[in-house]
């Protein structure tokens, strides 16, 4: 089980995938499409709560590093790749940097993204 020294550091975790939590399982660390960090109480239930992780600066908190912790190290990821035309979904084995090294062949213009499957 990893323990977090800093809030950069749990936001680096969820950034390649891993799974974060809150003082128990029911609370996970996620960021939205804006870029804005939340804590979710039970995302995967009919009724989630979700609650910012910063004030509304962006940078102060009330929460403490040492209330976060992550047991999993995901090994396989959700690639998606656009070429323009369509889009191409698929699943890889290996590291988060595995991945992305492998992904750094595509051509320039393609547009691709990885998430932990």
């Amino acid at each position: 089980m990893a323990q977090f020294n800093t809030l950069a550091e749990i936001q680096e975790a969820v950034k390649v995938g891993r799974k974060v939590h809150w003082k128990n399982a029911g609370y996970v660390v996620g960021v939205d499409m804006l870029g804005q960090w939340y804590i979710a109480w039970q995302p995967w239930s009919k009724n989630p709560n979700y609650v910012s992780m910063f004030w509304t600066d962006g940078v102060t908190s009330d929460y403490s590093p040492e209330d976060f912790y992550s047991v999993e190290k995901p090994d396989r990821w959700v690639i998606t790749v656009y070429d323009g035309y369509s889009t191409n979904i698929f699943e890889r084995k290996g590291s988060y940097e595995q991945v992305v090294d492998s992904c750094a062949g595509y051509p320039p213009g393609y547009l691709w993204t990885i998430k932990s499957a």
